[in-house]
């Protein structure tokens, strides 16, 4: 499903917007990360691959200002819910 997303087609629609940021979501609701990481589980349908990686740098060398967005639903802190 995901490992098949061609990150050069979705660069170039978000380019194509001509905005001057752009907010990325780096980890969903249900606490898959969009990237590989040592802390949460990773999107299974990314089988490794490394969407955040792959997409930040393209934005960047168009000269964009890149934000990454995380949802932490299954926070440790009670206080930050």
């Amino acid at each position: 499903m995901l490992d098949g997303l061609e990150l050069a087609d979705g660069a170039a629609e978000l380019l194509a917007l001509n905005a001057d940021s752009y907010m990325i979501y780096a980890t969903n609701q249900y606490n898959l990360a969009y990237y590989p990481s040592r802390v949460i589980p990773q999107h299974p349908g990314l089988r490794g691959r490394d969407y955040v990686g792959e997409i930040v740098p393209r934005l960047r060398r168009a000269g964009k200002h890149v934000l990454l967005y995380t949802n932490w639903l299954d926070s440790k802190h009670p206080e930050w819910n």
